[in-house]
């Protein structure tokens, strides 16, 4: 069992959403669903996140917005961008917002897996208060 982690995970799709949260959960990990930036927000102003996993195109906002707002919030906190859209100029603004890891959709379950255990084992302390 991993520790307990406390993860965001922010995506406009419900299915996918879900999905991440449910296998996520079965791991061990914490985690706080959101569908849009706004709700997103709303987590990271009530709970510490360990990692946040924001998806790139959401209804009222870009996973690169969201990043910045997080980090006012809660500096430090690692991230992962998903997005089906990653190509050279988004992965760039990807790396310069700060982003710990980049993933495309569809999603490989175990790609997923490991690319968050992985972000955590680099960043064990989490977010910095």
């Amino acid at each position: 069992m991993v520790p307990s982690f406390r993860l965001l995970i922010a995506d406009d799709d419900d299915g996918l959403r879900e999905s991440l949260r449910l296998l996520l959960e079965a791991q061990g990990y914490w985690v706080a669903a959101a569908g849009s930036g706004a709700e997103a927000i709303a987590v990271a102003r009530a709970q510490l996140i360990d990692l946040a996993i924001l998806d790139y195109r959401m209804g009222d906002t870009t996973g690169l917005d969201l990043i910045r707002q997080l980090r006012t919030l809660q500096p430090g906190t690692p991230s992962i961008l998903m997005s089906a859209e990653l190509e050279k100029t988004l992965l760039a603004q990807a790396r310069m917002a700060g982003f710990a890891e980049c993933l495309s959709k569809p999603l490989s379950i175990e790609v997923f897996r490991m690319t968050v255990a992985n972000v955590l084992r680099r960043h064990p302390g989490g977010p910095i208060a």
